[in-house]
Order: C-alpha cells, then structure tokens, then sequence
C-alpha cells in the first residue's frame, strides 16, 4: 500500500493555519478540520508528506521564528520564547537545542558577532 500524500492546496493550509496560531497551542483536531480528514488520516498524510509529526513541525516551526526574531531585535530570550509561542524560556532553550544543535544564546552571539 503506497503512502497518501497532502494534495498541495491542504498542505498550504496546513502551513498557514500552523503560522497563524504559533503563539498559541496548535489543536491537531482543528488542523484536521483544515484539510477536511479525519484526524487518523491526518496524522498519516501529515508525516508522509512534511517528514515530520506534526508536533515536530510546529516545534520548527517556532524555533524559525525565534531565530528570525534574534536576528531582527535585541529583546530577551524570554520575551522571544513567548512571542515564538513556548511555555517559557527553558522550553524554548530545549527545543532550540534539540532542533538547531546549540543554545540560542550561543546560535544569537554568533550571528551578532559575525554581522
């Protein structure tokens, strides 16, 4: 049986419902309503054709975020945690991590430093 993947219309939703709600928690329920399927079916679709689970997703989805926001401001890291949608800065250090590969004080210097 061949994996079923998002038609590009559904996909496109998906991303902007996602971007829309990154301040606030992502209801996989209401994604589903998006793309008109039941949520098993999403679940399925969703990771066939973005490569990820959706919680995934949207974890990368706020750290891009976070990292245009230190790139574009000086605020604080916990003021940027907030604004990209995480619990509070220790979450966010921890996603940051996991997804980028260091702490987003030392990814901000870097890129301060070099620019």
């Amino acid at each position: 049986m061949s994996e079923a993947y998002m038609e590009l219309w559904q996909a496109r939703c998906v991303e902007g419902y996602v971007a829309v709600h990154l301040q606030s928690k992502v209801d996989l329920g209401a994604l589903a309503r998006v793309m008109r399927c039941s949520r098993c079916k999403f679940n399925r679709t969703f990771k066939a054709s973005f490569g990820c689970t959706p919680g995934q997703y949207v974890t990368r989805m706020r750290v891009a975020r976070a990292q245009n926001l230190m790139t574009m401001c000086q605020d604080s890291l916990c003021q940027i945690a907030a604004e990209s949608g995480f619990a509070d800065q220790s979450h966010f250090t921890r996603c940051f991590r996991q997804v980028v590969g260091e702490s987003p004080a030392i990814w901000r210097a870097q890129r301060c430093r070099n620019s």
